[in-house]
């Protein structure tokens, strides 16, 4: 029940804030998009404290018309990692996580990640450089099978939020 009340109320935030995030580049051959993710004034007045269970800091995407080439392919997802691209590692410290697209175009999808638990992965002035700064995200189009060549790689932000979830 708890649960179903807080997808609610995320939903009217949404509905409220909804934030158009226009793309600021697009990678070589559209194979990567960033955008830059906008703050809440809950997330701007946010003090960072490792490892915290009291307040979560999450990133809340919603993705429309989300199309790519290959039927199995995933996105990857990078913080202030604007040159990321398909052979940038997931273990390189800016990787925060991966979407799929099945099937080929979706209509539109909401996802949540805790950006807590990536912050804690950093050190503390990294953390607090991302937390005070400008932060960017950069969605990179990632076949699953190497040898396969993503040609069309396309989607339209429209929410890009960082916000503190209690």
């Amino acid at each position: 029940m708890f649960n179903l009340l807080k997808l609610v109320i995320w939903l009217i935030f949404l509905f409220f804030t909804h934030a158009s995030c226009q793309s600021i580049q697009k990678g070589l051959l559209s194979k990567s998009i960033t955008v830059e993710i906008k703050k809440t004034d809950r997330a701007t007045q946010y003090k960072y404290k490792r490892g915290s269970l009291n307040e979560m800091l999450v990133l809340k995407l919603e993705i429309n018309n989300f199309t790519i080439s290959i039927p199995r392919s995933r996105i990857r997802l990078f913080i202030n990692l604007i040159d990321s691209n398909a052979s940038t590692s997931i273990e390189d410290i800016h990787y925060l996580g991966s979407i799929s697209n099945f099937p080929l175009e979706k209509k539109s999808e909401a996802y949540i990640f805790n950006l807590s638990n990536y912050l804690d992965k950093l050190t503390e002035e990294q953390a607090l450089e991302i937390i005070e700064g400008k932060i960017y995200l950069t969605f990179v189009a990632v076949p699953f099978k190497k040898e396969d060549n993503i040609e069309t790689f396309e989607l339209n932000v429209s929410t890009c939020i960082l916000d503190v979830d209690y």
